[in-house]
């Protein structure tokens, strides 16, 4: 198994992730929430900020992970050389490979996503203590 081979399955997986990524984001979101009628419904407004913290991490993950395949796939078309071409013949070293760079990546984008979500949910917990829980905390969707 090549590199480049190796590098283009990478993106294929981590492309993979980022949809599932997407798709979390797009289920926690369940319905468009809009300030009156989360109100009206009586879902408190902290929830609601809550929950576009969390989508917005979400997201941000993927869109993490989709720049991760981009730079790999683009690596197999820069790629040449015999570092790159050159066969190994050990297709499960490959697969253990691939399966090993993508574990760390993916490690390091949910450290990276826990140590930011905490953060702005506990500004948010913050604001809400002080009265401020109406002004959103980035902007809105």
């Amino acid at each position: 198994m090549s590199l480049l081979s190796v590098l283009a399955y990478m993106s294929i997986v981590l492309i993979f992730l980022a949809f599932i990524f997407f798709l979390i984001g797009v289920a926690r979101a369940g319905r468009t929430f809009e300030r009156p009628s989360s109100t009206k419904a009586g879902i408190p407004a902290v929830s609601v900020e809550r929950l576009r913290i969390i989508r917005r991490a979400d997201w941000r993950c993927a869109a993490s992970l989709l720049y991760a395949a981009l730079v790999a796939y683009a690596l197999t078309l820069v790629g040449t050389g015999p570092l790159f071409t050159e066969a190994s013949g050990n297709v499960a070293g490959g697969v253990l490979l691939i399966a090993g760079i993508v574990g760390l990546i993916l490690v390091a984008l949910l450290l990276v996503r826990h140590i930011g979500l905490s953060r702005a949910l506990r500004d948010l917990d913050a604001r809400a203590r002080d009265g401020h829980a109406s002004d959103p905390p980035y902007g809105r969707d």
